[in-house]
């Protein structure tokens, strides 16, 4: 045993090669974990998102409001009895006029088909008399949704 090249000291230029050597396997190991991580983590999605599939609708909900996501990619959103929901900003302040007279669907309701809503067309007069009322021909204001 040559115990002469035990003792040896390194010159800056091996320390540095160590150096970098010492950094660049470490850096090799973090990625494989991080690897292996991603791995758990896209397995983990995958198992979620067949789970959320496999239901007709999500539902959150508490005493303050309810949100649906259904299947067929309707949105329902219900605020509680002094809620509202206002869609634009939190400044919202025009209330929507709903109307029937111009459904064309069965029972004065409008006709949906592969997400679209259609109505005729057509002219809303009342002459002198009031909208939103609720009367027929009149249409009615909606009670919970503000609009900007």
């Amino acid at each position: 045993m040559n115990f002469s090249t035990m003792n040896k000291i390194n010159t800056p230029m091996q320390n540095k090669t160590i150096i970098r050597t010492l950094l660049l396997s470490a850096a090799f190991i973090f990625s494989i974990s991080i690897q292996a991580q991603d791995k758990k983590a896209k397995a983990l999605l995958d198992q979620v998102s067949a789970k959320v599939k496999s239901y007709s609708s999500i539902t959150t909900s508490n005493t303050i409001f309810s949100i649906t996501i259904r299947r067929n990619g309707d949105i329902i959103f219900k605020p509680s009895d002094k809620g509202l929901i206002k869609l634009g900003g939190d400044d919202a302040d025009k209330a929507i006029l709903c109307t029937d007279n111009l459904a064309p669907g069965a029972a004065g309701k409008p006709i949906v088909k592969d997400g679209v809503v259609s109505y005729k067309p057509g002219l809303i007069s009342t002459g002198a008399d009031l909208l939103g009322t609720g009367k027929p021909k009149q249409g009615t204001f909606a009670t919970k949704i503000l609009v900007k």
